[in-house]
């Protein structure tokens, strides 16, 4: 089976504490990269980190 290639716009929004916009990043036909899972551990305190790589055709900068 072959898998389709989904290429949208999408952004990212930096919030202060108080819930407002900062800036936001605009990015122009992405696509997944790379996703890393945690490793998780029962034994440890550790936190559960998750890694996602994004590729870009260009990336747009509003600053609030």
């Amino acid at each position: 089976r072959q898998r389709q290639m989904c290429i949208r716009d999408s952004s990212i929004t930096l919030r202060d504490e108080a819930g407002q916009t900062v800036q936001t990043w605009i990015l122009r036909r992405v696509v997944p990269g790379k996703y890393t899972g945690p490793a998780l551990n029962a034994n440890g305190d550790d936190v559960a980190m998750e890694e996602l790589v994004l590729t870009a055709e260009a990336v747009e900068l509003d600053v609030f």
